[in-house]
């Protein structure tokens, strides 16, 4: 299961990326790395100035570890997706800068809450205490429970205002929520940004063990497949972040941006080595993907490496 924009990690993990790829330049680069994705079967993750350091943290890659790691992005996602939404959808009703029910006139339209964003959040607790010990989990025991209480919060307000129960209070109990859920809001933000990054460095660790263990097992273009689509978005994700696209592109820092061309024509290189020295089909790939994959790096390079000529 893949999604985009997102990252991926192992099977169905995904988590968020900056929403968008600004200009032409920006929205080709998203595009071709949609075709990577569509390409080849192999998960990936974003390498980033965030990754830990090589002997930080290394992991098993067994059951109990997926477990765990999955429930821990999959709470990452809920709260930058169907918690975020709600937030917003609550804010834009009710009032941030004026509470909007004392005005005449006031309507509120019920919001549709996922019982898997709940279940999400309550499960993620219960990883806390089970093996393997991870450097997430600190990060974890800090948001989980203020992300529930936003939660639970909102479903109130929403059913407080979707029921008409300020008619019988003139409001009281609302501005009562509205005070919590500005507070438990305020509290949340903070706590992302710190379980953001530790998501980050988990997905860098992840890849590059995942990577290790199939060169290990001689899956060889297993490894380049995934090594190079971390390359990819590390490359995107980067330009991304510089806001850098047609518009502004002689402002691109090249020498700051070549690492990363680098990064992407090495492993790219690498894994045209490997499936020429190996049958796709003893990896069980299937021959005309890899090309296919291949194909698409190849133009993912070529368009950094017009980038590059551009701003010189």
């Amino acid at each position: 299961g893949f999604a985009l924009p997102a990252g991926i990690y192992h099977g169905d993990i995904m988590k968020t990326v900056p929403q968008s790829l600004r200009t032409a330049a920006g929205a080709c680069m998203l595009a071709l790395l949609m075709a990577l994705v569509a390409a080849g079967p192999a998960p990936a993750a974003e390498s980033g100035n965030a990754a830990a350091k090589a002997d930080e943290e290394s992991y098993t890659l067994n059951d109990a570890f997926y477990d765990k790691n999955n429930s821990y992005v999959i709470l990452f996602n809920v709260i930058t997706g169907d918690l975020d939404n709600a937030v917003n959808h609550y804010f834009d009703s009710v009032g941030e800068q004026e509470y909007l029910p004392e005005k005449k006139g006031f309507t509120y339209q019920k919001y549709d809450f996922s019982s898997a964003t709940g279940r999400a959040i309550d499960e993620a607790a219960g990883f806390l205490a089970k093996e393997p010990k991870l450097l997430i989990d600190p990060s974890v025991a800090a948001i989980q429970p203020v992300a529930k209480k936003v939660w639970d919060l909102l479903r109130e307000a929403d059913a407080y205002y979707a029921e008409a129960a300020y008619a019988k209070d003139n409001f009281a109990r609302g501005k009562k929520l509205h005070a919590d859920i500005d507070a438990a809001t305020d509290e949340l933000w903070p706590l992302l940004e710190v379980f953001q990054r530790n998501i980050d460095r988990m997905g860098e660790r992840l890849i590059a063990q995942e990577i290790k263990d199939r060169q290990a097992e001689g899956y060889i273009i297993s490894a380049g497949l995934m090594k190079t689509m971390a390359s990819a978005k590390a490359l995107l994700f980067w330009l991304n972040r510089q806001d850098i696209g047609d518009a502004n592109i002689r402002q691109l820092d090249v020498e700051a941006f070549r690492p990363y061309y680098t990064a992407l024509e090495q492993a790219l290189a690498e894994l045209e080595a490997a499936a020429k020295k190996k049958s796709a089909l003893q990896e069980g790939l299937i021959a005309t993907d890899v090309q296919a994959y291949i194909g698409a790096a190849t133009k993912l390079k070529t368009c950094a490496a017009n980038m590059i000529a551009l701003a010189q």
